[in-house]
């Protein structure tokens, strides 16, 4: 029994006679799948078994033989086919390369024409402002080729006119204007603007406070420190009152080295020290104003020693 594997009607492999040889083999595994083997048919049994493993084998040998012949093909075909794709690719790369040169000189060309467009439009801020930049408004979706000229010019103005609108709100803020400004140059943002000037105006308040506690802290510790201690005729301080608590006018040998602004010399004695201080009017009155309020809250009798 022959047993060649050829292409089929179909083209397909298949075992030469596959019909045949399949008949003949289930005649005989219909034959001896009903037979009671007697003593003297064992080693005829034994033969016939052994001459159906060795059909097996051949078959499966035939299998695999053929099975190594298509794989070397495969294997040939595979490697012609990547030789192919990567000419095709070679080519594909080629053109691709070419295409996007194209378009990028396209974008670049747009690109300008924008640019054009935005000088004109921001022309007259940017003679009063550094801002913005052509970056900080740029709309990617403006290089795209359904998106016309006329449509970026449309979206230039709308933002002109809203950056307009943002720095006259931030112009009319009361206080830390121009740090809220500072902000809205960098980031464009109305919102983070407010936000900043809020920010500078909050630490200037807490600022303030502090400074008005501390000179409070300072006039207190001062005026304890000078009920305390026993006064001499020289280290009394004058009686305060509300139109004549001044401390003396400076000088003219001092003056000239403070100009444009009125000066005054500040003498006093804490702990039998003395201490001379130079003050402007803004701190004269604050001054005053703060051993007024003391000597109002603490009731510390004063009087006016010589003079």
């Amino acid at each position: 029994m022959e047993f060649s594997i050829i292409p089929g009607a179909d083209g397909n492999l298949t075992f030469k006679d596959f019909e045949q040889i399949k008949t003949e083999l289930s005649a005989a595994l219909k034959t001896y799948k009903g037979i009671v083997f007697q003593p003297e048919d064992i080693k005829a049994a034994k033969d016939y078994r052994a001459h159906l493993n060795k059909t097996a084998a051949a078959l499966k040998d035939n299998f695999a033989e053929k099975k190594k012949e298509l794989y070397a093909q495969l294997y040939t075909l595979e490697s012609q086919t990547k030789e192919l794709v990567d000419i095709v690719n070679d080519c594909t790369s080629t053109i691709d390369a070419q295409i996007k040169a194209f378009e990028a000189e396209e974008k670049a060309a747009k690109l300008a024409e924008c640019r054009k467009i935005f000088d004109e439009e921001f022309k007259e801020m940017h003679e009063i402002l550094v801002i913005p930049t052509f970056e900080q408004i740029q709309n990617e979706r403006w290089l795209n080729k359904t998106f016309t000229l006329s449509k970026v010019a449309e979206e230039m103005k709308a933002r002109r006119e809203e950056i307009e609108r943002d720095l006259d709100t931030l112009d009319r803020l009361e206080a830390f204007s121009f740090e809220a400004k500072e902000e809205y140059f960098r980031t464009l943002d109305i919102n983070r603007a407010i936000a900043e000037g809020q920010r500078q105006a909050d630490i200037q308040r807490r600022k303030e406070e502090a400074r008005r506690l501390a000179e409070e802290e300072a006039a207190r510790k001062a005026a304890e420190a000078a009920a305390t201690k026993p006064t001499t005729p020289a280290e009394a301080p004058e009686e305060v009152k509300a139109d004549n608590n001044t401390p003396e006018t400076l000088t003219a040998e001092i003056a000239p080295f403070i100009a444009g602004e009125t000066t005054h010399i500040l003498i006093m004695t804490v702990d039998s020290k003395g201490f001379r201080a130079i003050i402007n009017e803004e701190q004269k009155a604050e001054l005053n104003r703060v051993i007024k309020d003391f000597i109002t809250r603490s009731g510390v009798k004063m009087e006016r020693i010589g003079g």
